[in-house]
């Protein structure tokens, strides 16, 4: 589905000297009641790709969703074969 939240066409996105970041507005995340999942998990990770666009995702998600204890891991490819991948050379 994309982003979370869409960037001003007329103005700056990021405020310079905090980094704060300006949306115009939210947009639905998926079909199902997330922020009903969130509140009822034992677990959040967020998992996008190492990059500024995926940190932001990551961002929108915690605020948009309030999440306030979360896990983060970082994938280079999000893809059911890159995770298995990255699952079996886990240590874990």
């Amino acid at each position: 589905m994309g982003h979370i939240v869409d960037l001003p066409t007329d103005q700056m996105a990021v405020e310079p000297q905090t980094y704060q970041l300006t949306g115009v507005g939210a947009r639905p995340i998926c079909h199902q009641p997330v922020e009903a999942m969130v509140a009822e998990a034992d677990a959040i990770y967020l998992a996008t790709d190492p990059d500024r666009e995926g940190e932001a995702i990551s961002e929108h998600l915690k605020r948009y969703l309030r999440i306030e204890r979360y896990q983060r891991v970082t994938f280079n490819e999000i893809t059911e074969t890159g995770i298995r991948r990255h699952c079996r050379a886990s240590p874990d």
